[in-house]
């Protein structure tokens, strides 16, 4: 019986019934997909999103199973409406693919059905889902070396799939002819024709029992209800301008370069603004947003945090708008590639927004989510005797952590908002010809915080047939891209990926093709969410949980949450314990044993910790008393390695640092720069000699003195890995003949100027630099720029006092620190800085007076490297080859 329009304007009920049968309607059509797809990237990822929209094109319910795409469902089948206006029929089924014409990337194709009753539309199901193979040059849609949109696909105009309840041939044809893969092709998208059948039929249903002129009603009504919703949700926003900045890691083309997002972010009342007008202009390579993506992300965006409550439809977005200048990388114009942006330009604009957020609700937004960083691969596959094609989401990364929650584990990019789901991996298997031989939790992954990020994932497999082609995609594999972290929460890792093949490890960066051939191997270390609040407000039985169970590393529970771990064997050792799970150790009579983590921990009080004193606890579970085992952690052991049998018990190896001043000076001055070191910051285990170099005074004032100080340097580091030094530092913010000694040695090479920007990045999002002399700024220009940190610095201020070591180290501070100070209050009050670095580590006597004047970081220089020097050295870590080719007469 169809009921009157009248009766919902008073019942509520039949409006709420009526809106839940829609997005049950919308469901529904996702679910067939699932059920009916070829694609693993169908029916195991649930890489798509379905809709239903009333006959004036109003959105009104959606499943967004990857909620990035829910926002270009809109714009598509307005495109394909406005193509096909007086020319729609009765079992007439459209598809789209084209980015230019509606949709996101071509990738995602669009499949669209009108719902006649009587002769009129009034209802359409729709349905958008990542197709394995759209042509062009690249590897599943995606070709990191394109230049123009051509390179990428076979692009599809609004178009008739269906004609009147008959395939349109000569389309199929044309679209079939065109692609790798034509049988997979052409089942999902009769599954997609399929599910969208499926939503008529039930559309009908609903049709027939409650009656055209009610179902308007309630579309209005619910459509109105998530206005009011939205605009209520935006009131608890205080008005405002916020702006942010992140970026993309680079287009594929100019690998070198990265690319800025800036938004600005106008909260007014009622409404929202996101404004990208400040975004770099639109990229060569594949990285680029178009409009509707763009509006997409900034959509979801808000509907993962202030607006979660609120259901996605075109009433909720009657308060939100969108302004993205044509020609940016945030609306590219035709013919710009841009496959990658429904992942690399949104995940980016998902955390820009987040950031700008941040600085007005932070306990309403997330931390960074991990970006994704996996291929898409396509070869034979000699089981099936057929081409494949894979994504292989099994590299998933870990969410931000939010105020009163750690992040969740393994959800992947923060554009799926973890609907985003992994293949069984004995499926994997089945339909693709690898092995999967490693696939876990990322130990140490997730950023530190009060509330940690969730743990990234280590995925390896193996490739058992020759051929295979490889494009890496995603992001997070720079420093300026690695998952932020909120209010004290540090930032997560970086992501990789490494293939393994006869030549021997290569790292393969983001945006690249690579090639597979059978025996080789690639792993995915997928980075960890960013943390949120001070790590050293964390509950210590929430960091004793992670211990146990394998997720944090008892170095990394003390380095970074300042907690000890009673009678836990390497509770004084950063190098041995680096791993999780079980830890072997030697006891004081040599014997050996394996240990578990312990069942509690003790934490020192936040004075204690902040001041960077650790002490060992007796546990008061645990009988054993602290410092009863001795781990050696200069031994390099390792989880589930012994130390081989023979070493003496308090066996002990010191580690020697060269630290070279590029100029000549006698033994005096040489005193005065080794106390830049303090008693007690060097460990008793490491020696530092502080050497000399050159042949005549410079000042580091002109090229010229640079490449003579750069000379000096390489040839007063050459011999030090000979006689036995761990590491090299340059004691000069002129990083001089860094990059040729690492070239020339195997051991850590530290430069001052680039460690401790790299530092300032972390604590902060711009820094200046303090400096004595301004004919020193090239100096600084030239770190910044060889490590892309000129959007960092907000500004060099000198207080142009003539290169003279006794200004700061012979007494002269009366004079030198007032200066600093000034121009340290202009850099943050003008200049926008909110972290300062000292200009020279002849500067260091002036850290203390600078540092309890500002609440914001100062950076020693001369402190830092040698800092970095230590941790390289404990870690075992050197400088890649890759990078730093040796010379042929090396080799």
């Amino acid at each position: 019986m169809r009921m009157s329009s009248r009766a919902t304007e008073s019942d509520p009920i039949l409006v709420s019934v009526i809106g839940n049968r829609l997005y049950a309607i919308s469901d529904e059509i996702g679910q067939t997909m699932l059920r009916t797809s070829r694609s693993p990237i169908f029916s195991e990822a649930r890489d798509f999103v379905t809709g239903i929209f009333d006959h004036r094109l109003r959105l009104l319910a959606q499943t967004a199973y990857i909620p990035v795409l829910m926002g270009t469902l809109p714009s598509a089948l307005r495109s394909i409406v406005d193509e096909f206006t007086g020319d729609i029929a009765e079992g007439d089924v459209f598809i789209l693919n084209d980015p230019y014409r509606g949709n996101n990337h071509p990738p995602d194709i669009t499949v669209a059905k009108p719902v006649f009753v009587d002769g009129a539309i009034q209802f359409w199901a729709v349905s958008k889902g990542h197709h394995a193979d759209v042509g062009g040059g690249g590897v599943v849609g995606y070709n990191p070396t394109a230049r123009t949109v051509w390179e990428e696909c076979l692009r599809i105009p609004p178009a008739k799939l269906m004609v009147k309840g008959k395939r349109n041939r000569t389309l199929w044809d044309m679209v079939l002819i065109n692609v790798r893969m034509p049988w997979l092709v052409e089942a999902d998208l009769e599954c997609q024709i399929g599910a969208c059948t499926v939503g008529e039929r039930s559309l009908r249903a609903l049709i027939d029992k409650y009656g055209v002129a009610v179902l308007d009603d309630v579309a209005d009504s619910i459509l109105d209800a998530s206005d009011r919703q939205m605009r209520a949700a935006l009131r608890k926003i205080p008005n405002g301008i916020y702006e942010a900045e992140r970026h993309i890691d680079n287009d594929g083309i100019d690998t070198d370069r990265m690319i800025a997002l800036r938004l600005k972010l106008t909260v007014h009342e009622e409404s929202l603004h996101f404004d990208w007008s400040g975004s770099d202009p639109q990229a060569a390579g594949y990285v680029n947003s178009t409009l509707t993506n763009t509006i997409s992300a900034s959509y979801q965006a808000i509907f993962m945090t202030v607006c979660s409550g609120v259901r996605y439809n075109e009433g909720a977005l009657r308060s939100l708008s969108v302004q993205a200048p044509a020609g940016t990388v945030v609306n590219a114009l035709e013919p710009a590639p841009v496959t990658a942006c429904t992942v690399v330009a949104s995940q980016t604009i998902v955390e820009t927004v987040w950031l700008a957020l941040s600085q007005v609700a932070p306990e309403r937004v997330y931390a960074s989510w991990g970006r994704w960083l996996a291929p898409a691969t396509m070869g034979f596959n000699p089981r099936t005797g057929r081409p494949f094609g894979d994504i292989h989401f099994m590299g998933k990364s870990g969410t931000g952590a939010a105020k009163g929650f750690d992040g969740w584990d393994h959800r992947g990019a923060v554009i799926t908002a973890g609907g985003l789901r992994a293949p069984d991996p004995e499926l994997h298997e089945l339909v693709n010809p690898y092995r999967v031989l490693r696939y876990e939790y990322w130990p140490d992954s997730a950023g530190a915080g009060q509330w940690r990020g969730g743990m990234g994932t280590i995925y390896r497999w193996r490739s058992e047939t020759d051929g295979v082609m490889a494009a890496n995609f995603g992001g997070g594999v720079r420093e300026e891209t690695r998952p932020f972290g909120l209010m004290g929460g540090q930032a997560g890792p970086i992501a990789t990926l490494t293939l393994y093949n006869k030549d021997g490890e290569h790292v393969i960066g983001t945006e690249a093709f690579f090639a597979m051939n059978k025996g080789d191997e690639v792993e995915i270390h997928a980075a960890g969410g960013g943390g949120y609040g001070d790590p050293q407000l964390r509950d210590p039985a929430l960091i004793a949980k992670d211990v146990a169970n394998g997720l944090v590393s008892p170095a990394q529970a003390r380095a970074l949450y300042g907690a000890e771990l009673p009678g836990w064997p390497c509770a004084n050792d950063p190098v041995g314990c680096a791993g999780s799970g079980a830890t072997h150790a030697r006891f004081d009579d040599g014997s050996a044993s394996q240990l578990a983590a312990p069942a509690s921990l003790r934490v020192l009080p936040a004075e204690g910790r902040r001041s960077g004193r650790l002490r060992r606890f007796q546990s008061l579970e645990s009988p054993t008393p602290a410092g009863a085992f001795r781990c050696f952690a200069r031994l390099r052991t390792t989880r589930g390695r012994l130390p081989p049998p023979g070493y003496a018990k308090e066996t002990r190896i010191m580690h020697r640092i060269r630290m070279i001043v590029p100029v000549p000076v006698p033994d005096e001055a040489l005193r005065l720069f080794a106390a830049q070191l303090p008693a007690g910051l060097v460990r008793d285990d490491i020696q530092v000699d502080f050497v000399a170099s050159g042949v005549r005074p410079i000042t580091l004032d002109s090229l010229y003195e640079m490449t003579i100080a750069d000379a000096a340097v390489l040839e007063a580091g050459l011999s030090a890995q000979k006689e036995g030094y761990s590491a090299v530092c340059v004691n000069s913010m002129s990083d001089s003949g860094v990059a040729g000694l690492r070239s020339a040695l195997t051991i850590p090479v530290v430069g001052p100027c680039q460690a401790t920007m790299l530092a300032a990045c972390l604590l902060g999002k711009r820094f200046s630099i303090l400096t004595m002399w301004e004919r020193w700024r090239p100096l600084y220009d030239k770190v910044a720029t060889e490590q892309g940190l000129n959007h960092r610095m907000a500004s060099v201020r000198s207080i142009d006092v003539p290169p003279d070591t006794s200004e700061l180290l012979s007494g002269k501070e009366d004079s030198v620190f007032p200066l600093l100070e000034r121009e340290a209050r202009l850099a943050l009050e003008q200049d926008g800085a909110d972290v300062l670095i000292l200009g020279s580590t002849t500067m260091y006597q002036s850290h203390r007076f600078l540092a309890g004047r500002f609440p914001v970081p100062v950076l020693n220089p001369g402190i830092i490297s040698y800092k970095a020097c230590e941790a390289l050295i404990d870690l075992g870590l050197s400088h890649s080859k890759a990078a730093y080719v040796p010379p042929r007469s090396m080799l």
